[in-house]
């Protein structure tokens, strides 16, 4: 894939947010939640494992601010086997993140809404973030609120990797609908690139 333009970030004013890799989503003992329901996991295995992980990997090694943000909904909140997405369910573990060199930030959410944690919100202010960089799954739901109140933040740039954002598999149409829509805004406060545009000034 050829890059239109490489995008330089500050890691020291730059924020990596992880939402949703967690085994309820991509992988779990039972088999795939979403995959019992009678759906398809779409990308979303796929883009942890190729292109999120080595995006994790970089901005640790730049000693970029990274945070994960974890599902724990209370129970009864789904059927079965959507109850799989609750708290202290076996599948709650992150994704990876034992894999992952370096330290980071965890949020517990327990509305699709990432910025329904006010700590993540005042993460942000409190370490002056300039660039929100956002990826994980699914961008038909958790990602989409994600971005929008994101938006609402005063002088925040947004970055979306599309390549580093899962979906499911019948809703692939509404997900290209919405990057779509992003492409779309104000290209100073939000950008969809491809996570290898991704660069960190040194």
């Amino acid at each position: 894939m050829k890059l239109e333009k490489e995008l330089k970030l500050n890691p020291e004013n730059t924020l990596l947010l992880v939402i949703d890799v967690q085994r309820d989503f991509l992988e779990t003992m039972q088999g795939f939640v979403f995959q019992d329901a009678g759906d398809k996991p779409g990308n979303m295995q796929e883009i942890v494992r190729d292109n999120l992980v080595p995006l994790i990997e970089r901005s640790l090694k730049a000693e970029t601010h990274v945070a994960y943000v974890k599902s724990e909904y209370p129970r009864g909140r789904f059927p079965p086997p959507y109850d799989r997405l609750c708290s202290k369910s076996p599948g709650q573990d992150l994704y990876l993140i034992d894999k992952v060199n370096g330290s980071v930030k965890v949020f517990v959410k327990n509305e699709p809404n990432p910025f329904s944690n006010v700590g993540l919100g005042a993460y942000i202010e409190d370490k002056d973030i300039m660039s929100l960089v956002v990826s994980g799954v699914t961008l038909t739901s958790c990602v989409d609120t994600a971005i929008k109140s994101a938006i609402c933040i005063p002088n925040l740039e947004i970055i979306v990797p599309e390549d580093c954002i899962g979906y499911r598999k019948k809703r692939e149409e509404d997900a290209r609908k919405i990057l779509d829509g992003y492409r779309s805004m104000d290209k100073k406060r939000i950008k969809v690139v491809n996570s290898s545009q991704i660069l960190y000034s040194t």
